[in-house]
């Protein structure tokens, strides 16, 4: 059986690099290969930077409450045994991680994603004295990037 193929995913599509180039995965233990992946070039990247200031209006005009739910969905998927055992299968590959290391290498993330999912409850901007006598600052708390 072929090692699976882990291609880019850019501007919503999963696709392979421009110039078609990729690179072995490795087991570091072994030296086995265990995957291959698309080797993005320059062009892939600027593909991908693109499409993120492409969404960037559409996600930050998103509200809190909407942000944080579709990162709580992305946590539930993780929690399921099927994502669980990819995760947990990839890691062992891809790493050599220890039995006792691979459960937390998935829950670790499940709650990563819950955790942050939560920072948008406090989105909330500020206002103190400036240090300029009778001026005002301003703090508007807003989104730095894309999901």
């Amino acid at each position: 059986m072929a090692p699976p193929f882990t291609p880019l995913f850019i501007d919503g599509e999963w696709r392979p690099a421009s110039t078609g180039a990729t690179y072995e995965v490795r087991n570091p233990l072994s030296g086995a290969i265990v995957g291959t992946a698309a080797a993005a070039s320059a062009a892939d990247c600027t593909a991908a930077v693109d499409a993120a200031q492409r969404a960037f209006p559409s996600w930050e005009a998103t509200p809190p409450a909407a942000r944080r739910d579709l990162v709580l969905r992305a946590a539930d998927l993780l929690a399921t045994e099927r994502y669980k055992q990819k995760i947990v299968d990839a890691c062992a590959a891809e790493t050599c991680t220890t039995e006792d290391m691979l459960g937390s290498s998935w829950h670790g993330q499940v709650a990563f994603l819950r955790g942050h999912a939560g920072y948008s409850s406090v989105l909330v901007g500020e206002t103190f004295p400036s240090a300029i006598p009778g001026g005002k600052v301003f703090m508007k708390r807003a989104a730095i990037g894309v999901v």
